[in-house]
């Protein structure tokens, strides 16, 4: 008996914690979280991202990883490509954007572009 409670005790406290939704949220506004569709992140979270200080194990913790990497210099450097979708909260206050996402029917693709030389931020842009 003790021992079919601790499954059933496991099995619940599994489920609840699947049932959440992967998100989460700094005292300072940053925020990220992640969707069927793709990873929204906010603006402030965006311009956390410094070169020459941001490293790219914070890249891939934060935006995941990139669509498409193209190698300069002979390797010595490399581009991360992320498509994204700008999108909206409600009342419009707040922009999110929404990585590695396919644009929607008659809208053009978008790109975060993020340029790493030694594991390190070099520069980074969108479009």
């Amino acid at each position: 008996m003790r021992l079919r409670f601790r499954h059933l005790a496991f099995t619940a406290t599994a489920f609840a914690l699947t049932a959440l939704p992967l998100a989460g949220c700094s005292n300072d506004g940053a925020f990220t979280f992640s969707g069927s569709k793709g990873n929204y992140i906010g603006e402030e979270t965006l311009s956390r991202i410094r070169p020459g200080e941001t490293d790219i194990e914070w890249v891939v913790a934060v935006l995941g990883r990139p669509q498409d990497r193209e190698s300069l210099s002979g390797g010595a450097e490399e581009i991360w490509k992320y498509q994204y979708q700008l999108v909206s909260a409600s009342g419009g206050s707040k922009r999110a954007y929404l990585i590695n996402s396919r644009p929607e029917k008659g809208q053009n693709a978008r790109y975060i572009y993020i340029q790493l030389a030694g594991g390190i931020v070099s520069d980074w842009w969108r479009d």
